[in-house]
C-alpha cells in the first residue's frame, strides 16, 4: 500500500523544466507581443521608413504570412534533429535580423528582412508546443498550454502601450530590439539545459518531403489571400484570386498523396484525435481572433 500510494504521488516539475518551459512560453509571448506592436505602429513605421499606405501593407502581410512557412514543419524537425540543432541556429539568425532592421533603407531590403523574421516567428510558436511537451510529463501539459493561449490576451491589451512607450520614450527600434533581447536569453537557456541527443535516423529516412513542402506553401497562399483579400476586393483582384485557387489547389496536392502515402507527414487521422483537438482548437480561435484584430 505505502509503495502504491509512493508511485502515484504527484512529482513537481525541476527546475530545469521550469527553466526550460518559461524560457519557450517567453519566446512564444514574444511573438505575439511583436506583431501586436508592430500592427499598432505600422502607420509610425511608415512614416519613419518613408513607405506608402500600400507598402505598409504588404509589408504587413511579409511580416505575418511567412510563419506559415516553417510552422507545420518546425515540430518534425524539432522531434527528428532534437531542440539545439533546430532552434539554436534559428534563434542565432533571429538575432542578427531583428537588430539589424531598424539599420534598414529601401522597400526590397525590408520586404526580405520581414519575410525572414515572420518565417522564424512561426518556427517558435509550433516548438514551444514540442518543447512543453517533451519536457513535462503529460499531468502538467495543461498549465504551460493555458498560458501558451492567454498569450494572446495579455499582448492584445497591453502591446498597444507597449509599442506608444516605445516610440515616446525609448525609440521604435526596441519594437524589434526587444524580441533581439529575448532570444539572447533563449539562447543561452537552450544551450546550458537542453542536452544533445542522436539523430533519429528512421524518422528521417521516412521523410514526407513533398507533403513537408506543399502543406506550408499552401496555406502560406491562402492566408496571404485572405489577408490582403478586403483590401483589394477580393475577386476583382487577379492576386487575391491566383493566391487563393493556387493556394487551394496545392492544399488539395498535399492531400491526395498523404492519403496512400506509408508514412505521410500528417494524417487527418493524427489531426482528428481528442487530445489534439483540446490541444489545437484553443490556439486555432484564439490566433484566428488576435490576428482578425
Amino acid at each position: 500500500m505505502a509503495e502504491s500510494a509512493q508511485n502515484t504521488e504527484l512529482s513537481w516539475p525541476t527546475g530545469r523544466q521550469i527553466a526550460v518551459i518559461f524560457v519557450a512560453l517567453m519566446a512564444a509571448a514574444m511573438t505575439t507581443y511583436y506583431e501586436r506592436m508592430f500592427q499598432t505602429s505600422l502607420a509610425d513605421m511608415q512614416g519613419i521608413w518613408g513607405l506608402s499606405a500600400d507598402e505598409g501593407a504588404i509589408l504587413k502581410t511579409c511580416a505575418i504570412a511567412p510563419q506559415m512557412l516553417l510552422a507545420p514543419v518546425a515540430p518534425w524537425f524539432v522531434m527528428v534533429f532534437g531542440v539545439r540543432p533546430v532552434l539554436l541556429p534559428a534563434a542565432l539568425a533571429f538575432i542578427v535580423i531583428s537588430f539589424g532592421i531598424p539599420f534598414l533603407t529601401g522597400f526590397v531590403p525590408l520586404i526580405a528582412a520581414h519575410i525572414a523574421m515572420g518565417a522564424l516567428l512561426g518556427c517558435f510558436i509550433t516548438a514551444t508546443i514540442m518543447i512543453i511537451t517533451t519536457t513535462l510529463p503529460g499531468k502538467w501539459w495543461l498549465i504551460p498550454l493555458g498560458i501558451h493561449i492567454f498569450r494572446f490576451s495579455v499582448t492584445t491589451n497591453t502591446g498597444v502601450s507597449l509599442s506608444g512607450l516605445y516610440i515616446d520614450y525609448f525609440g521604435w527600434e526596441w519594437i524589434y530590439w526587444q524580441s533581439t533581447a529575448i532570444m539572447v536569453v533563449y539562447i543561452v537557456v537552450l544551450f546550458m539545459l537542453i542536452p544533445g541527443r542522436q539523430i533519429m535516423a528512421d524518422m528521417l529516412k521516412k521523410a514526407d518531403v513533398l507533403g513537408m513542402i506543399l502543406l506550408p506553401i499552401g496555406m502560406t497562399m491562402l492566408f496571404v489571400a485572405f489577408y490582403q483579400g478586403e483590401r483589394l476586393q477580393w475577386f476583382h483582384s487577379s492576386f487575391v484570386s491566383a493566391f487563393q485557387w493556387g493556394g487551394a489547389a496545392i492544399l488539395v496536392l498535399f492531400v491526395l498523396p498523404e492519403l496512400k502515402s506509408p508514412y505521410p507527414f500528417a494524417t487527418l487521422r493524427s489531426l482528428v484525435g481528442p487530445g489534439v483537438v483540446l490541444i489545437l482548437m484553443p490556439i486555432c480561435l484564439f490566433s484566428l481572433a488576435f490576428f482578425g484584430i
